[in-house]
């Protein structure tokens, strides 16, 4: 799941990226709005590189920050989903790049 969390202090906003992990703890997780107030069972942001599409003080121009958003779907998004589709998929992103995971999904998934 993706959103936008606004800034409290400034004109920026967070792309939150979360993982729902099927079957984790018990869940069975469906399509519901309601998900949004979760944190999922992985909670990522953008990468750094990508911050300044989301602050809205940049000086990036509209055409530029449209390429970027494209290439942040292209070069992270797309990728990262793809490659946390299974739990084992999960369990070699975490060991082999790092990806965090809270003690208690790593418990959840044998690690």
């Amino acid at each position: 799941m993706l959103n936008l969390q606004k800034s409290n202090f400034e004109n920026l906003y967070y792309l939150n990226i979360k993982i729902f992990i099927h079957e984790i703890f018990g869940n069975i997780y469906l399509k519901d709005k309601n998900l949004l107030k979760d944190t999922g069972d992985i909670f990522l942001r953008q990468p750094v590189e990508y911050k300044n599409i989301f602050d809205l003080n940049s000086s990036i121009n509209d055409k530029d920050r449209k390429k970027k958003i494209e290439d942040l779907f292209i070069e992270y998004i797309i990728p990262l989903v793809n490659s946390l589709l299974t739990k084992k998929g999960i369990i070699e992103k975490h060991q082999k790049e790092g990806l965090f995971l809270l003690p208690n999904v790593k418990k959840e998934l044998g690690i």
